[in-house]
Formats: C-alpha cells, sequence, structure tokens
C-alpha cells in the first residue's frame, strides 16, 4: 500500500496517536457527561423535595382554611338552611383573605354554591365520586380547562350536610414560582390525562414524542417505579434529565403528574471551554505528531535509501560504497554491505583475470 517506508512510518505514528487522542477524549467526555447528569439529577431530586415540601404546606394551609369554615356554627347552620347569600358572602370573605381562587360548597345531592367560578356539572359529578370515598380529599381538580390545588372538608352537623372545597390556581405564574425554588433553571409542567394521551396543563411546554412521556409517566406511577430518580428523555431541543412526580388527582379519571426536567445541553455548557481545550490540544499535537513523524521517519530510513542506491549500482556493475552515520543496526548493515560490495569486486576481478589469463604461467591467454 506504500511505496515509501517514511509514509508508512508517518501514517502508523500519525494513527496511533489519534487512536491514543480519541479513547482519552472519549473518556473525558464520558466523565464530563457522567458528572453534569449526576448534578442535574442531583438538582432535580433537590427541586423535587422542595415541590413537595411547598406541597404540603399550601395543602396544609387550603386545609385549615376549609376546615375552619366547615366547623364554624355559623356557616353550618346556614347551610343546614339554605340560606345561600349568607354561604356566597363567607365564601367570598374567605376566598379574599387566604387568597384563594375557587371557594365552593358541594352538598350530598351534587349542588353547587360557589363564590366566583362554579365548575360544570361534568367536573361536579367525578368530583363528588370522590368527596364520599375520602374523608379530607386533597389534590389536583382540573375543572373548567384549567389545573387547581384543591383541598375538601366536610360539613357535619350532625349528620354530613355538604364539602367545602377550596382551591388555587395552577397556571403559568405558579410553574415559574416553582422553578424559581430550584439552583438550577429547570422546567415544570404540570401534565394531565385526558382520553389517554397526556396533555399539559400548566408550566413550559413539552415539545416531545408524547408516547415517549406516557411512557416514563408510567413507569414512574407503578408501584416501585422510577418517581423517585430522574430519568433521560428526549424532547425537540435534544435529551433532558426529567423527573416526575405523580399528584393525586381529585378526578381519578383525569390523573396528574408535575414533570421537572433540565436540557443535557444547558448542563454540558458550564464544560464547554475543557472540550474545546481537549480538542483544540488535540488538533495542536496532532499536527505536531505528524510533522515530528515525518522527521524521525526521513532520519530513519535516509540510510536505508542509500543502501537501495548502492544496491541498485551494484547490480548493474558500478561502484557501491555507503558511508556509516551511527552504530545501530543500520550502521552495522552499511558496513556489511561495503564489505560484500569489496568481496564482490574482488572476486569479479579475480574470475576475469582467470578468464584472460594462462593458469600456469599468468601470461595473457588467446581471449586476452
Amino acid at each position: 500500500m506504500f511505496r515509501y517506508l517514511r509514509i508508512k512510518l508517518t501514517v502508523l505514528y500519525a494513527g496511533l496517536f489519534a487512536f491514543t487522542l480519541a479513547v482519552v477524549a472519549g473518556a473525558v467526555y464520558l466523565t464530563i457527561v457522567g458528572n453534569a447528569r449526576q448534578a442535574v439529577q442531583g438538582e432535580l431530586v433537590a427541586g423535587g423535595a422542595v415541590f413537595d415540601r411547598v406541597w404540603s404546606l399550601k395543602a396544609g394551609q387550603l386545609e385549615d382554611g376549609a376546615g375552619l369554615l366547615a366547623r364554624d356554627f355559623g356557616f353550618r347552620t346556614a347551610l343546614g338552611t339554605h340560606d345561600a347569600a349568607t354561604i356566597t358572602s363567607a365564601l367570598d370573605n374567605l376566598r379574599g383573605r387566604l387568597g384563594l381562587d375557587l371557594a365552593f360548597i358541594v352538598s350530598p345531592e351534587g349542588q353547587v354554591t360557589a363564590a366566583g367560578q362554579t365548575p360544570d356539572a361534568a367536573t361536579i359529578t367525578a368530583l363528588k365520586a370522590t368527596l364520599e370515598a375520602e374523608d379530607t380529599p386533597s389534590g389536583v381538580l382540573v375543572m373548567n380547562g384549567a389545573p387547581y390545588q384543591a383541598v375538601a372538608s366536610p360539613v357535619m352537623a350532625p349528620a354530613l350536610i355538604g364539602w367545602v372545597v377550596f382551591a388555587t390556581r395552577l397556571d403559568a405564574a405558579e410553574m415559574k414560582r416553582l422553578e424559581g425554588l430550584s439552583a438550577i433553571p429547570l422546567t415544570a409542567t404540570l401534565l394531565a390525562r385526558d382520553h389517554g394521551r397526556w396533555q399539559v396543563e400548566a408550566g413550559g411546554g413539552l415539545a416531545s414524542n408524547a408516547s415517549a412521556v406516557s411512557r416514563i409517566v408510567a413507569d414512574a406511577s407503578k408501584p416501585g417505579g422510577t418517581s423517585a430518580r430522574p430519568v433521560a428523555l428526549d424532547t425537540a431541543e435534544g435529551q433532558s434529565i426529567a423527573l416526575i412526580k405523580p399528584l393525586h388527582s381529585m378526578i381519578a379519571e383525569r390523573p396528574t403528574t408535575l414533570l421537572l426536567r433540565y436540557p443535557l445541553a444547558l448542563a454540558m455548557a458550564p464544560y464547554r471551554p475543557v472540550l474545546n481545550t481537549v480538542i483544540g490540544m488535540g488538533i495542536i499535537g496532532m499536527l505536531l505528531m505528524i510533522i515530528g513523524s515525518w522527521a524521525v521517519a526521513q532520519g530513519v530510513t535516509r540510510p536505508i535509501t542509500a543502501l537501495d542506491d548502492a544496491a541498485r549500482r551494484l547490480e548493474e556493475g558500478g561502484e557501491a560504497q555507503v558511508s556509516p552515520t551511527s552504530r545501530d543496526e543500520i550502521g552495522r548493515l552499511a558496513t556489511s554491505f561495503n564489505r560484500m560490495a569489496e568481496g564482490i569486486r574482488a572476486r569479479q576481478a579475480k574470475i576475469t583475470h582467470l578468464a584472460l589469463h594462462d593458469a600456469d604461467t599468468d601470461l595473457p591467454n588467446r581471449l586476452a
């Protein structure tokens, strides 16, 4: 494949160096990616723990407010006598004091008395089943096309006469506040399942394959699933590290989950100068290796080339002598070649002399 030894040596040295450099660069890259992934996973787990704490505190505040109203004697009296004006006034007053977005009463018959927006009939029907099954239900309530964090408290007088439901909106602003609690600029997205597909209800848009989201959410929701640890999620922006936080839904038919994610490209951004330095040094080292390999190959092959030329002259019957330039194998080969050439010339002269002279008298013969 190579006609010249110096080219072969240069390619061999450069190839070995390039292979070694590729292995080192690959190891550095994998180490950096592993460290970046581990750091993001740690931050996501910490962010998830902060969310759990904030969610619990908010649910506790809503539960305290709903329980306080449910235990109020005057309110129970108004609810027992179906005094809609008093009920609405109490709900509206407490909604303003607690900064609630929704406050309403659901009667055992499914009738609703609300301060502000009234839930639709389908939501009330599904919600009533949860209220009847749980003592103090709380979780995500999706109604009128918007998600809320809601709690419900039963009103007893002494029998059950209704449920107080308090809720705060889980909108983009709430997701932004949640994102601001993290040490990294993660993206929080609230997802709800509707007709078999997970849809974004609040937070950052998720440009991703819906099947990929459904797969990791379903896996996280299983007993012993991945909800406690981050997983990889392929999105339109590239691979992201995601943490799934399944949320209790107050409507069983519409399960909800919180998706915390952080693009791996952003996690790799602080390490790009290191990678660029490694690549730059590798290119410079490769150029120096090629130049140095060529110089070494030239030094190694120069005496071999001289031997090659001398052997060709000897083959043609000409003068063939080389000057040894070293004491290594090539120098000893040059010395041996000179002795061989001298011996060939001596034997050739003797053969010629014998052919042209008489063997006994050493006088020129008839051929001479």
